[in-house]
């Protein structure tokens, strides 16, 4: 999933020089932003391995940040622009990009779900520290330790979750994005 989003960002870039100059900038600024969330995918994926699951939902909720705000920067001028002088909150991209109506009904829906799954363990919600509980034990959530026996859960609930955001970006760029790009 990771390198198909990888190919799909190396195919647009390929194309970016082919934009009307009065755009190149603004569709450059949302290729960056889709290669920041492609980043932030593998980041918390190698963060995981390593044992560090809160940083690794840190970094989860800043890949589905960055991927909100690039399909926000690449269709809106004005979300751009906001972006531009620093008046956008990225936090709210992933609630704004579920209304677009440039996406069918079905693409919002599944677009709202990924974010809602994602966004749930990226906080200190219930579902994120359930996963902090011992499997020896029956109570109580445990802080700062990692159990090797979490590793499935943690690839169930994350790495799935990421995989899931990683053929997001390849869709939109190669499904999408595409649409309006000069061949």
């Amino acid at each position: 999933a990771y390198d198909l989003a990888i190919e799909a960002e190396r195919r647009q870039d390929d194309l970016l020089i082919k934009w009307p100059k009065e755009i190149q900038k603004q569709k450059a600024f949302a290729m960056a932003l889709f290669a920041k969330a492609s980043n932030d995918i593998l980041g918390s994926w190698e963060i995981l391995r390593t044992g560090y699951p809160d940083l690794c939902q840190a970094t989860m909720r800043s890949a589905l940040e960055a991927f909100a705000t690039a399909i926000l920067v690449d269709l809106d001028t004005v979300i751009y622009g906001q972006y531009l002088e620093g008046k956008f909150r990225m936090h709210n991209a992933p609630g704004l990009v579920s209304k677009r109506e440039e996406f069918t009904r079905e693409a919002r829906k599944q677009y709202h779900r990924v974010f809602d799954r994602l966004n749930k363990h990226a906080h200190p919600t219930t579902d994120s520290l359930e996963t902090r509980l011992p499997p020896d034990q029956g109570g109580g959530v445990l802080g700062g330790r990692f159990f090797a026996e979490r590793m499935p859960l943690y690839r169930m609930l994350i790495a799935n979750e990421m995989r899931i955001l990683a053929l997001e970006v390849a869709g939109y760029l190669n499904g999408y994005h595409p649409r309006g790009r000069p061949s």
